[in-house]
């Protein structure tokens, strides 16, 4: 007769082979509509890949090394399943081909440019051609390590952050202690966060 241990295995085994056989729309649609009262951290975001037309459910990361409203660290610089100073084929491999491409010079490095990676509601900056330097979260699905999106309020933002290491203009600014020019910084309009800079500061 099976033990506890083996029935939760079959049970657990049972569960997933259920959701992998769902029909694929159903799959994505589990959690590509969260309730807007959801903490930042029950809530997932949806990504699609346009060039597969596959969906893949990211789980929004809240970062264990310290509690909401702490300091930065290196978890909180992750977006969808992308860190910065990741390269190209990460981001590919995560993201999908991006929609369009966009290069600029690079001030710092004569000859050298800094491309950006355009998809919808996200745009990825690189520096050196081939490392992530940046992320522009601009709406829905994708969200911070701490589960703040687009439409949020600074109440959310102030609970998932704490207060803002300075305010400059529109922009809450909360620096990396641990490396210069790295931050998050969340454009506040009306109340509400309009875009969210998420990465390395190269200007």
């Amino acid at each position: 007769m099976p033990s506890a241990r083996q029935w939760l295995l079959l049970c657990l085994v049972g569960a997933v082979a259920c959701r992998s056989d769902a029909p694929r729309g159903q799959r994505a649609s589990l959690d590509s509509n969260p309730s807007p009262d959801a903490s930042p951290s029950q809530r997932a975001s949806l990504d699609t890949n346009p060039s597969s037309g596959v969906h893949v459910i990211f789980p929004v990361p809240v970062p264990a090394t310290h509690p909401l409203g702490g300091p930065l660290d290196s978890a909180d610089f992750l977006v969808a399943c992308v860190s910065d100073l990741s390269d190209s084929l990460a981001v590919i491999a995560c993201l999908g081909r991006p929609d369009s491409i966009t290069i600029e010079d690079n001030s710092f490095d004569p000859g050298g440019t800094l491309p950006t990676w355009h998809y919808a509601n996200l745009a990825v900056n690189f520096i050196y051609s081939d490392t992530v330097a940046s992320f522009w979260i601009l709406g829905h699905p994708y969200a911070t390590a701490r589960g703040i999106r687009v439409g949020d309020t600074v109440a959310q933002v102030r609970a998932a952050y704490g207060p803002p290491t300075s305010i400059y203009e529109r922009d809450w600014i909360y620096e990396d202690p641990n490396r210069n020019m790295h931050e998050i910084s969340f454009e506040i309009r009306d109340g509400r966060v309009a875009r969210v800079f998420v990465g390395t500061v190269l200007d």
